[in-house]
Order: structure tokens, then C-alpha cells, then sequence
């Protein structure tokens, strides 16, 4: 099977909340070595949207903003 093709559409993000929990259920679009740690992420003095670790071991942070996601 097509890999494209296995993959959610990008179609029926709505909002950041979805953007966000749709990265957090599917972190291979971010890349193929990226494991989700957790979303809403409390850090003083707010939350991380998604904190990951890369291939690497390499903590992410990921702030998401739906008006500039396509």
C-alpha cells in the first residue's frame, strides 16, 4: 500500500485542538524517528502544546498554531 496513503488527512483538522491531537495520535507526520511524550505538557509558566523525542534522543517542542498550518 501507497505510505501517502496510509496517512490522515490533513483535510478535517478544524482547529489547533485538532491539529494538535492529531499529531499527538500520528507523530510519523512529523517525521519517521519521532516518539510523543505527551501533549499539554505542564512547564512553568504554561503548557507545551507536544513535547517529543527525535530519532537522535533529542527533546522537541512543538507549539502549535492552526492559523499557520495549511
Amino acid at each position: 500500500m501507497d505510505e501517502l496513503a496510509q496517512r490522515p488527512s490533513p483535510a478535517v483538522i478544524e482547529d489547533e485542538r485538532d491539529l494538535q491531537l492529531r499529531l499527538a495520535e500520528h507523530p510519523e507526520l512529523l517525521g519517521d524517528s519521532f516518539w510523543m511524550v505527551g501533549y499539554e505538557f505542564p512547564l512553568a509558566p504554561g503548557d507545551i502544546d507536544l513535547l517529543a523525542v527525535d530519532g537522535d534522543g533529542r527533546l522537541v517542542v512543538i507549539e502549535v498554531k492552526r492559523d499557520s498550518a495549511a
